[in-house]
């Protein structure tokens, strides 16, 4: 999905995120007939709706990216598809730029002399080249899915995973997996997320041309986590803890993930090996290696399971056999907020 693309289906303007969220809200009042509350929310959505379908916001998001000096983090997924599938900047423009430097690849930098009309035109453009992109790893993406379902069901067969794990696997087969042009990705720093309710995966495409399997298998682990009303994961340790801690809990759900999804795909890792270690390792070696140690099924079953008492067992297990407050300052400093993947609510 590239950045422009409710600029060119405005009839789905509905399904961007801040719109949904707004879209939803009115529904529930309209449904529970909170008069006084549905024009304001009547009115907050029909506004989100006139921006997001509004063509000088796209262009002022676009001109801000090169305020900020971010507009690399962008262009670099236009030149992987773009490289991969050819370009025409006479079609792309509209003929408005017929001398694009193609070593500089600033494919954003003549949409600023382009009226409307030709702005949606190479927007268009653009989607059908991360269509084709997508459709050209297709094979290659299942390929990766399958291989994931394949090596969880091997841990649960194992006794490494909870046998209920399988029944998170279904929702993999509702989960569509998306390439974006890094709007959404890369401007976040990070390559890729997931958000449960639309049951998708969406990755930049050069962060899954660098990661390989890595980046999906990442996402696909979050798929399979728990879920509670108060969040997701070894997140939900967040009710258990002082709020000060809330972002040092939220990247060790990532450093979990990432040090698991990696483990699963490559099968030469394990959890709580007592030697020298990557940071990542070494978080978990702290959480399972506690004194007294923490139980390794505690820690599976804290992020697994959708009760919440599974993970306020882990958060009493952590406080009895460590310093809570020593504990996650000790770890906020040592992970490091760097360019992640992601999940999203």
């Amino acid at each position: 999905m590239i950045f422009g693309y409710y600029c060119v289906h405005p009839e789905l303007v509905d399904e961007i995120p801040a719109v949904a969220r707004s879209r939803n809200r009115l529904a529930f009042f309209e449904k529970a007939n909170v008069g006084a509350i549905i024009d304001k929310e009547r009115s907050i959505y029909n506004e989100r709706k006139a921006i997001y379908s509004d063509i000088s916001c796209l262009r002022a998001s676009i001109g801000k990216l090169y305020e900020d000096g971010q507009e690399q983090c962008i262009l670099s997924n236009y030149k992987v598809v773009l490289d991969d599938l050819g370009f025409d900047p006479i079609v792309a423009y509209s003929g408005v730029s017929d001398s694009f430097d193609f070593d500089k690849g600033d494919y954003f930098e003549p949409v600023s002399r382009m009226s409307d009309d030709e702005v949606v035109t190479f927007f268009a453009y653009m989607e059908k080249k991360f269509d084709k992109f997508h459709e050209k790893y297709c094979e290659t993406i299942r390929n990766d899915r399958n291989l994931f379902v394949s090596r969880v069901i091997e841990k649960i067969k194992s006794g490494h995973y909870p046998s209920y794990v399988s029944d998170r696997l279904v929702r993999l087969e509702r989960t569509a997996i998306e390439f974006d042009d890094g709007h959404r990705t890369t401007l976040e720093g990070i390559s890729g997320w997931y958000r449960p309710q639309s049951n998708l995966i969406m990755l930049s495409a050069s962060g899954y041309l660098d990661n390989d399997s890595n980046l999906l298998f990442h996402e696909c682990y979050h798929v399979i986590e728990g879920r509670s009303i108060t969040g997701n994961g070894l997140q939900r340790l967040k009710s258990f803890f002082d709020k000060k801690y809330a972002k040092t809990i939220e990247r060790i759900n990532e450093v979990f993930v990432n040090y698991k999804s990696s483990s699963l795909l490559n099968n030469d890792l394990r959890l709580g090996q007592k030697n020298r270690c990557t940071d990542q390792e070494i978080v978990l070696y702290i959480l399972v290696c506690g004194e007294p140690e923490i139980p390794v099924n505690m820690l599976y079953n804290a992020y697994f399971s959708d009760d919440m008492r599974d993970v306020e067992a882990l958060a009493d297990a952590i406080k009895q056999s460590f310093d809570s407050d020593i504990l996650f300052q000790g770890l906020g400093q040592r992970i490091c907020p760097t360019a992640e993947i992601s999940f999203m609510m």
